[in-house]
């Protein structure tokens, strides 16, 4: 999911359907970058559990050493490799919609 800013440059409106990332990069006349995106569980989903996502989205999402999806996708792998399973749990429980707002 894009910023609604974003959308609307792209001339959706608001609940107005759904674009792959090719056809809204095509409308905006540039490639998205991983601020483009909003704050929201899919965008988690896609970044923590990378089969969800295509590759162009994936590279999207990650790209710059900025990125704070860059840096959430490290966070779990990291804590994967710890063996900190109720991290990991949290982390996918949250990129899933699911988080129960518990610290």
């Amino acid at each position: 999911m894009v910023t609604d800013a974003c959308w609307k440059r792209a001339g959706m409106t608001s609940h107005g359907g759904m674009l792959c990332i090719g056809c809204i990069e095509t409308r905006l006349g540039k490639k998205l970058i991983s601020r483009n995106f909003s704050e929201c569980p899919l965008n988690w989903r896609n970044t923590c559990i990378p089969d969800y996502a295509s590759p162009r989205l994936f590279s999207r999402l990650l790209g710059g050493k900025n990125s704070k999806w860059r840096k959430g996708a490290i966070d779990l792998l990291d804590a994967a490799l710890r063996g900190e399973k109720e991290l990991l749990e949290a982390k996918i429980l949250m990129s899933l919609g699911n988080d129960d707002g518990g610290g």
